[in-house]
């Protein structure tokens, strides 16, 4: 298992690894090309964030799932992977026994953007309710990873959460 789990740290944190080694340039040391794409991307990027943040308040299963790309990985709480955007559409708003709500996304400053990939860490709140009980506050951190797309829009490729709080059984997306 302790091999399983250094396999999933080094896959996630890769990546990252060679993104953020990659030179990146201030706005201010940018042409003026440069620096109006970053504003773009960075705009795109936030216009996700609260997309997503809408969609898991709302309970938007399909609207969730759009956010993602197919390929999508998310490493949840509980140290379980799930692969693809329908997939981790269901394991966040699929489980009759949990709902969330008032979500709401601190990021740690803006994204940070390299070429068509960006990545940005920040906190989160939210209420997770189990069916019949009462609802209980639920801190954490995340890591997401986004990849630009062929269509020019801005999809979550990777994401990784912890959460602070402690989370009692059933209660994890999935119901893990």
């Amino acid at each position: 298992m302790r091999s399983l789990s250094n396999m999933v740290a080094a896959a996630v944190t890769l990546p990252l690894a060679l993104v953020a080694c990659q030179p990146q340039a201030s706005s201010d040391a940018m042409g003026g090309d440069d620096a109006q794409m970053m504003t773009e991307a960075t705009a795109a990027i936030d216009n996700v964030r609260s997309a997503f943040e809408q969609a898991v308040n709302a309970g938007d299963q399909a609207g969730m799932a759009a956010l993602y790309a197919p390929d999508a990985v998310m490493l949840a709480p509980d140290g379980s992977m799930t692969n693809g955007a329908q997939a981790i559409a269901q394991m966040f708003l699929g489980n009759p026994a949990v709902s969330y709500s008032d979500l709401s996304i601190v990021p740690d400053g803006g994204p940070t953007v390299v070429g068509d990939v960006a990545y940005e860490t920040g906190s989160y709140t939210q209420t997770m309710t189990p069916q019949g009980g009462q609802g209980m506050p639920v801190s954490g951190r995340y890591l997401v990873v986004l990849r630009k797309q062929a269509d020019g829009s801005w999809k979550l490729s990777r994401e990784a959460n912890v959460t602070q709080a402690p989370m009692q059984d059933g209660m994890a997306p999935g119901g893990q």
